[in-house]
């Protein structure tokens, strides 16, 4: 039963799930009366009863929509493409912070726009683009009239894109001129002015494993600038097996066995991966390939929660301004760990790799804001909780930067005013941590 009456119309369910309600409220008083007591009745009323609880099912199945998850551990290898609304905005996104999850909900019957420019539609022949449907099965059906394309609904998977819609390029990049560094500049192809929109760029050193500096912009326009739409596939691509690398090393089960055997311990800091541009950063939650750059990654202690302050203060002070922000962000030195009896250890993924090792465990982890011609520099140590050091492993002590500027930014938070964040003139945090670049160096605080 529950089959057959998905396999009707939804006008058609709509008419049965009234008669069905009119036919129970009427049996209903006829329960009521004296003359209506008999076991036939009360069989009838059972029936009903299981034909409403069946059809409201089913309406509620119809009408679910189709669930696209951009970002989700379960599908963590698909590409998917952007999802436009017909006015040319990118579609909504949901998202789960406690799940580290993003998807988007498209409604029964809603049309819209799948984009993978520069790249294709796995499933469709050099196609860049595709209007699509959702159908009340959670599927997707092709709004094509080209006859190659199969116009059958499939699952949402069908949809993904051949490579990631969020693509990087070998660039210029200011400031990122010593001969060892590797500028990118990464973006896409927006399918309704046909033009590549740069949305961020980064510099890194392939070498040392350590990224510069990424550079965004927070804006009602959040791109650095719009370019021909071939320009990122006329270009060269970064080498992939730094991203390889990178992740070889971070099999965190390994490090914690190491920094027990040389600072002779039991116990070891906890680490987790990060990223530097981040959903705070992200001007639009489908932009989440921005996260899988390999140059995007750094390894944290713990949850530092200063640095989460920090990145959510900014963004609150972007929307309540509305100005246009540009953010700079990186990392500064090596983390060192020390033993219970003198012993040291600089923290690298790869301690085998180049003369002290490569992809270290950064000691500070910064970010300048530049709004018109004012901008400040902000840093946060990279530190463990002392709690989960359990007094056996410490972190090396750190020298002061500047003269704290905190108490002058009128939009952070008491909290980070009084302990946790570092708040420097640029030029000033530039003479200690030299990968900021120059290009912030006006300096006017907020």
């Amino acid at each position: 039963l529950h089959r057959s009456i998905r396999g009707i119309t939804k006008t058609d369910k709509a008419a049965l799930h009234n008669k069905l309600h009119a036919s129970l409220a009427y049996n209903y008083k006829l329960q009521l009366t004296p003359q209506s007591k008999s076991s036939e009745l009360e069989m009838s009323l059972v029936k009903y009863g299981i034909l409403l609880a069946t059809l409201t099912l089913a309406l509620a199945e119809a009408q679910n929509g189709c669930i696209i998850p951009i970002a989700s551990k379960r599908h963590l290898y698909i590409q998917w493409p952007l999802i436009y609304k017909s006015n040319g905005e990118l579609y909504p996104a949901q998202l789960d912070a406690e799940q580290q999850t993003a998807s988007i909900h498209l409604p029964v019957g809603e049309e819209v726009l799948l984009s993978c420019g520069p790249n294709y539609l796995k499933n469709f022949h050099r196609a860049e683009t595709l209007s699509v449907k959702c159908e009340s099965d959670g599927k997707l059906i092709s709004l094509s009239g080209d006859a190659d394309i199969e116009n059958n609904a499939k699952a949402v998977s069908y949809f993904a894109c051949d490579l990631r819609v969020v693509d990087e390029v070998l660039s210029r990049v200011n400031d990122c001129n010593t001969q060892a560094w590797t500028p990118v500049a990464y973006g896409y192809v927006n399918p309704f002015d046909h033009l590549t929109h740069i949305i961020g760029e980064a510099c890194y050193d392939e070498n040392e494993g350590r990224t510069i500096f990424a550079h965004i912009k927070l804006s009602d326009n959040p791109y650095l600038q719009r370019l021909p739409k071939d320009f990122l596939t006329k270009f060269h691509h970064p080498d992939g097996r730094y991203k390889t690398q990178l992740f070889r090393g971070l099999y965190f089960d390994e490090i914690y066995e190491r920094i027990r055997q040389t600072l002779h311990t039991k116990s070891a800091p906890f680490l987790h991966k990060a990223n530097f541009v981040d959903d705070f950063f992200i001007s639009n939650a489908q932009f989440q390939a921005v996260k899988k750059l390999s140059w995007n990654y750094f390894v944290a202690h713990d949850d530092l929660d200063a640095w989460t302050e920090l990145k959510r203060n900014i963004l609150a002070h972007r929307n309540n301004s509305k100005a246009d922000l540009d953010i700079y962000v990186g990392s500064h030195g090596t983390q060192v760990l020390n033993g219970p009896n003198g012993e040291q250890m600089k923290l690298y993924l790869h301690p085998e790799s180049g003369e002290y090792g490569k992809f270290p465990v950064p000691e500070l982890l910064w970010i300048v804001v530049k709004e018109e011609d004012k901008s400040t520099a902000f840093g946060v140590y990279n530190d463990a909780n002392p709690k989960s050091l359990q007094g056996v492993v410490s972190a090396t002590s750190h020298a002061p930067i500047c003269k704290s500027k905190c108490g002058e930014i009128t939009w952070l938070s008491d909290a980070l005013k009084n302990g946790g964040l570092i708040c420097c003139s640029v030029p000033e945090f530039r003479k200690v941590v030299t990968e900021v670049p120059a290009i912030t160096e006006n300096d006017s605080p907020f």
